[in-house]
């Protein structure tokens, strides 16, 4: 079998914008993953999966989806919802069959005099296929076709965290600054795993996120440090509603760095995988 092999780098240099890193590609068209991948798993409440470019019959990308923010557990029954939330109240999940079924053991309201616990299934299929060899969902919204496999690989850790230095100088309280309190330490590290400095741990894309901790006050981030063992890419904006160009950036070459923002500070974060996995 045939793998993509790594392109120049611009194969993987990312646009400054909240805009996902890929170029639409109409005329590719949706295969089902039954058919086109091999080596399917569940990890992380990602699918990663080596699937047909259609170059050849060998050919493929390895490649990934996020399936936490897509999919609910509506008591008991897996479902196509843009909160999705599934892995709070679901475990022992794992994609077999061949509509590459997601199914799960999932937990129902304690009056509908359903089991306590019963299984859930959900074909993948309905909303995830491949595009030229990439797992893509076109939920909620179309995919965005890559037009080159990144250089940088599905980790085998797909998780992440951040921290760094932040204030929430708007929270009302002028003698106990909570962020200030909570974001106070910024050291730049080698090691991937770690996350001393770490105070927001996750592993999936994020979309326009404002950083908030217990309380109601906003994080605003004058510097950033991010750290995982997987490529990932940070936007940082200085709204929280993401309007218009990321002032900010950290990428992968940064990870483990504590990087130092101008003097704008960032409000908002967009985080998206750099590696061959759906930004959605």
């Amino acid at each position: 079998m045939k793998h993509v092999s790594i392109l120049s780098s611009l194969a993987t240099s990312l646009s400054f914008s909240r805009a996902a890193p890929a170029i639409s590609n109409p005329g590719a068209s949706a295969a089902p993953i039954s058919s086109q991948c091999i080596n399917i798993e569940y990890r992380q409440n990602w699918i990663v999966a080596e699937c047909l470019t259609g170059e050849d019959a060998t050919t493929r990308i390895k490649s990934a989806v996020y399936l936490h923010n897509k999919i609910e557990n509506s008591d008991g029954s897996l479902k196509w919802n843009a909160g999705g939330g599934y892995a709070r109240t679901c475990a022992d999940c794992q994609i077999t069959g061949a509509d590459a079924a997601l199914s799960c053991s999932c937990g129902t309201s304690w009056n509908t005099g359903k089991p306590p616990n019963i299984i859930g299934t959900i074909k993948l299929d309905e909303h995830i296929s491949v595009y030229n060899g990439h797992l893509l969902s076109n939920f909620p919204s179309t995919p965005a076709i890559p037009p080159i496999s990144s250089k940088y690989a599905v980790p085998d850790d797909l998780s992440y965290s951040f921290g760094g230095l932040a204030t929430c100088p708007e929270a009302g309280n002028e003698s106990y600054d909570f962020c200030k309190m909570t974001t106070n330490s910024c050291h730049t590290s080698t090691n991937t795993s770690d996350t001393l400095d770490s105070r927001f741990f996750f592993t999936g894309p994020l979309t326009c996120y404002v950083p908030t901790i217990y309380f109601p006050a906003h994080f605003q981030f004058e510097a950033l440090k991010l750290v995982s063992q997987g490529a990932w890419e940070v936007l940082g904006y200085r709204d929280e509603t993401c309007s218009g160009e990321a002032i900010e950036r950290v990428g992968p070459e940064d990870v483990g760095v504590c990087k130092k923002f101008g003097d704008q500070r960032v409000r908002a974060l967009t985080i998206r995988p750099a590696f061959n996995g759906d930004p959605q």
